[in-house]
C-alpha cells in the first residue's frame, strides 16, 4: 500500500496515510504527498504485487496479437519506403526522357534551319 509520511501542519506532529495499491490509490497518495511535501513510499502488502504480473491466456493472445501488428505496421513502413522509392526513379527516367526528347528536337529545327539557309 502506499504510504505517506508528512509534517502535520497545525500539530506539527509526522503522521502516517496510506492509500489502496492500484491505480487510483497511486495516484492519490502522489497527489497528496505533493501537496503536503511528504514522502510517498510505495510498499505492497503480501501478493498485492503479484496479482498485476498475470499471466494468463487473455494477456498472451494480446502480447501476440501486438507483436503481430508491430511486424505489420514495419512491413507497411518498409513498403511505403518501397514505394516512394519507385516513384522517384520513375519520376528521374521521365526527366531523363524528356531532356533527351528536347535535345532531339533542338536537332531537328537546327537541321531544318540549315536546310532552308541553302
Amino acid at each position: 500500500m502506499p504510504t505517506v509520511t508528512y509534517k502535520c501542519p497545525d500539530s506539527g506532529k509526522n503522521k502516517k496515510r496510506k492509500f489502496a495499491y492500484n491505480a487510483v490509490g497511486k495516484a492519490q497518495s502522489d497527489a497528496f504527498a505533493r501537496l503536503n511535501g511528504g514522502k510517498l513510499k510505495m510498499n505492497p502488502g503480501p501478493k498485492e504485487e503479484a496479482k498485476t504480473k498475470s499471466t494468463s491466456h487473455k494477456n498472451i493472445v494480446r502480447k501476440k496479437a501486438n507483436i503481430e501488428t508491430d511486424e505489420y505496421r514495419q512491413t507497411k513502413d518498409t513498403t511505403a519506403t518501397e514505394d516512394v522509392q519507385r516513384a522517384n526513379q520513375k519520376a528521374a527516367n521521365t526527366a531523363n526522357i524528356a531532356k533527351t526528347i528536347g535535345g532531339v528536337a533542338t536537332t531537328l529545327v537546327g537541321l531544318a534551319g540549315k536546310k532552308k539557309k541553302a
